[in-house]
């Protein structure tokens, strides 16, 4: 839970967006002018009248990926009126989700909702809005990589970008686990700048199993005997060939943006039962018994698994990706949410394991909407 926030207004003027980052970097309506049009043509432009729509709340997203913390706010009855994306693909995916919008303001103007590059938008630009939120690039913070932190310029990121100055705010943040939203573990760092207090909601966590797919996978997804092969020399299969395959009774782990192209090491693969042969020799009861916490029975999980191998059972050992929809749903995206528009899986592999868990963004935002009295 995040606590003790207290009263303030979101609207505080001593908030404000840093200008003239690149020096002489023109507006973003000529940024806006750069997307390329030709991409977007089978998409409709919508244009919304925000003060006849009134909607509970206005909210800008920077950093805005493929619209996961939209997902989470419109959810609540927000209403995006800017939201800033510097990745040509995600843009196109976050388009073709909300469709072209462009936003008339009470000066009668109109103006795009999403842009690109966030540097090159400046303070008079920025719509006024009651919630500001900004998934910045985490990948330095990462356990998984150099860890160069504040020291790798999409770490530092957020500091460039807006700046709170004796304005009364409290902020804390806390490390948030979205398995109590989705079926998924994925930890991640939730800050909260407001003064009444917040607490997370207790939902029932679904499982991995009520999200998978029932059909038989199509072929794209099974893993290829030269795949195989390099997964079983990896170093973290030889230590514990069970931490490499998903748990379909427990939660999925934490799905990354290189779930795919760099599986060899890290991710993790659903069992594909084969007729006529018991799955994986009986090794169902085996690893639901087998703890994280426990060394000495992954060792002996690990042996199992070694010797069915290499008996009669080795054929049983057949693994598959997670498909691009059970990636969603790992997330806590909605069903309606739209992937078809995608035809590099890889790059929608990418986008899903950048993105924020809206489940998780939602139960956040509730409450700081519900003490915002909004």
């Amino acid at each position: 839970t995040l606590t003790s926030l207290q009263n303030t207004s979101l609207a505080d003027p001593s908030i404000t967006f840093i200008p003239n980052i690149r020096v002489k970097s023109p507006s973003c309506i000529s940024t806006r002018g750069k997307q390329d049009d030709a991409t977007y043509k089978d998409i409709q432009t919508v244009t919304i009248d925000i003060e006849k729509t009134k909607p509970r709340f206005r909210f800008i997203e920077l950093f805005a990926g493929i619209g996961g913390f939209r997902v989470a706010l419109d959810a609540i009855g927000g209403r995006t009126v800017f939201a800033s994306e510097i990745g040509d693909a995600a843009r196109f995916t976050y388009v073709s989700n909300f469709g072209r919008e462009r936003i008339c303001g009470s000066n009668g103007q109109e103006r795009d909702v999403l842009v690109g590059d966030i540097t090159e938008v400046e303070t008079q630009d920025i719509p006024e809005h009651d919630v500001l939120t900004a998934g910045f690039p985490c990948q330095s913070f990462c356990k998984v990589g150099d860890r160069t932190a504040l020291n790798d310029e999409r770490g530092s990121c957020f500091l460039r970008y807006w700046h709170l100055e004796d304005a009364g705010y409290t902020v804390h943040h806390k490390v948030i686990d979205a398995s109590a939203y989705t079926p998924q573990t994925r930890h991640r760092v939730y800050i909260v700048g407001f003064l009444n207090p917040i607490h997370s909601a207790n939902n029932t966590t679904p499982l991995l199993r009520s999200i998978l797919i029932q059909d038989l996978p199509p072929p794209s997804l099974l893993l290829t005997p030269h795949q195989l092969s390099k997964l079983k020399e990896s170093y973290t299969f030889k230590k514990n060939p069970l931490w490499r395959i998903a748990n379909v009774n427990g939660r999925a782990r934490t799905l990354m943006s290189s779930y795919k192209s760099g599986y060899v090491m890290y991710s993790e693969f659903v069992r594909v039962p084969i007729d006529g042969v018991e799955e994986n020799g009986g090794l169902d009861e085996e690893a639901e018994r087998c703890s994280v916490s426990s060394r000495r029975t992954q060792k002996r999980a690990s042996r199992k698994l070694k010797r069915t191998m290499k008996k009669k059972h080795r054929t049983a050992l057949t693994l598959r990706f997670y498909c691009p929809r059970e990636c969603a749903r790992i997330m806590g995206f909605p069903e309606s949410y739209r992937l078809d528009h995608v035809k590099n899986e890889g790059t929608l592999y990418h986008q899903l394991g950048n993105a924020v868990c809206p489940p998780v963004v939602e139960a956040i935002a509730r409450k700081v909407i519900e003490a915002l009295g909004l």
